[in-house]
């Protein structure tokens, strides 16, 4: 910095300086910007995964106490576990990608256009709506298809969730539809037949699902904490 009192002090360079300084430390303001919505992501992150294990552990509490348990005579209590297993699942999306819109971090308003149209269609979502009316439109939508789910997080947010067997998942879902609407009776007029085991198995992985959502956002904390101001600044 020139001496202000120097006979040769240069006002041209001085101001270049400052312009300098104003550079930097606006590229310092918006790393820590974005570091605060990475700590206010993780704060508001914490209750949703709360609520969810605590939803699903209410139903692990009843497999593991209930006395002599028995496929054929609970098939109708298996079902209705496994249908609010699938509640407590969308309801912990919906919190969850409700979070992640309204983020400033993960906001890039052209992800919208890597969503499938088949997908947008499936939501009666618009490809063309400005971000925060695709995230009210996004917030309203049935959200309880593990790979739909995949799809969109790893469109809008840059995930790499993995998909899962789409015939099983639709076979779950129809399950879980036909037990709460048409007495666990599927179109063909059979009847499911279902057992703890299975209900067992769908909570495990449901667990490492939920487990992978977090760990791809970890990993984009992960990377910003390993850049500097300057890198986190091009990145805007």
């Amino acid at each position: 910095m020139p001496n202000l009192d120097d006979d040769e002090f240069n006002e041209d360079e001085f101001d270049k300086q400052m312009e300098e300084f104003e550079k930097e430390s606006k590229k310092f303001n918006q790393f820590f910007d974005k570091g605060f919505e990475w700590l206010n992501l993780y704060q508001n992150m914490l209750p949703i995964l709360c609520r969810f294990i605590k939803n699903t552990e209410g139903i692990e509490h009843v497999i593991h106490h209930l006395p002599n348990k028995d496929d054929s005579t609970h098939e109708f209590l298996i079902a209705t576990l496994m249908g609010g297993a699938v509640s407590a699942y969308e309801g912990m999306v919906h919190d969850l990608v409700n979070l992640l819109m309204s983020n400033s971090n993960y906001k890039k308003e052209k992800n919208i256009q890597k969503i499938k149209d088949e997908d947008l269609q499936r939501l009666r979502i618009k490809k063309t709506l400005p971000w925060n009316e695709f995230a009210k439109k996004l917030g309203n939508a049935t959200l309880n298809h593990p790979n739909l789910v995949a799809r969109i997080l790893n469109a809008l947010f840059e995930f790499n969730i993995p998909e899962g067997n789409e015939d099983e998942i639709n076979a779950l879902i129809g399950m879980r539809n036909d037990f709460t609407h048409n007495n666990g009776i599927n179109k063909e007029g059979k009847v499911y037949q279902i057992s703890w085991g299975r209900l067992g198995n769908f909570l495990t992985k449901m667990d490492k699902l939920v487990a992978d959502y977090m760990n791809n956002i970890q990993l984009h904390v992960d990377e910003f904490l390993k850049k500097s101001p300057v890198e986190a600044h091009t990145d805007t």
